[in-house]
């Protein structure tokens, strides 16, 4: 397995699948040290190091990758499942844009998340496509979060996508390596660099964004007001404007 792990790392994802056939894995993936490989293509390749054999392609496996997993697994190897459970309803999806959490450091919440949110919402209103090439959407967001983020937040998108993305309202498709969290600067700017993601809100969320002006308007305002608050002032005791007298 090793060897079928080192061959993937030379090669290159896509060369790696492309030479016996396999396409990319759409759920089961190979945890192996901190990075994440293609199960049944894997199991192929290490077929092909055994004395005498050949790799298997991918018509060779008539079990899916169901049998490729289960062999890994009787390996003792990690297998990491990339499926939800369920897909989250829309109702869910706004409790979690209404509770984001955000960066409070400099005593004020950071804007960029909610910034990100409510550009994909205006492109839901106005019928536009839910999701766009990693390079689209940085140009697009790079200016608004420019113009409307606090003073000292980097004009970065891949910061805000990737916590919204972690935090389940935000997809990112046709990319290799597992998406990273919203932490450490280098990594993630690295993995959408390399990666070039398609992405943008989740369905549901987009569809009622899309479809319904009432709910629209609800849902808006109420994770706006709650995110983009910040703490309310706090009065002097005892303290009064002047009087109508003046004087």
């Amino acid at each position: 397995m090793e060897a079928a792990v080192e061959e993937y790392d030379r090669l290159g994802r896509d060369t790696f699948l492309e030479r016996d056939g396999f396409r990319r894995a759409q759920r089961y993936l190979l945890a192996h040290g901190d990075r994440h490989y293609d199960s049944k293509a894997i199991v192929g390749a290490a077929h092909g190091f055994l004395p005498g054999e050949r790799p298997l392609a991918a018509r060779d496996f008539s079990g899916g990758a169901a049998h490729a997993v289960g062999l890994l697994k009787r390996l003792g190897s990690e297998i990491v499942d990339s499926a939800p459970a369920t897909a989250p309803t829309a109702d869910d999806l706004v409790a979690r844009v209404t509770h984001l959490k955000v960066n409070r450091s400099s005593g004020r919440p950071a804007l960029h998340q909610p910034i990100a949110l409510l550009w994909a919402m205006g492109r839901a209103v106005r019928g536009e496509a839910r999701l766009l090439p990693w390079a689209a959407t940085g140009e697009s967001l790079r200016p608004l979060l420019e113009r409307h983020g606090m003073r000292g937040e980097r004009p970065r998108p891949d910061y805000p996508v990737a916590a919204l993305h972690r935090a389940g309202v935000w997809v990112l498709r046709d990319h290799g390596d597992p998406a990273p969290t919203a932490h450490g600067d280098a990594e993630v700017r690295r993995w959408f660099t390399a990666n070039q993601p398609v992405g943008g809100l989740a369905e549901p969320l987009y569809d009622a964004f899309r479809h319904s002006a009432v709910t629209r308007l609800a849902r808006a305002r109420r994770p706006a007001r709650r995110v983009l608050r910040g703490p309310r002032p706090v009065r002097a005791a005892g303290r009064r404007g002047p009087g109508r007298g003046g004087g």
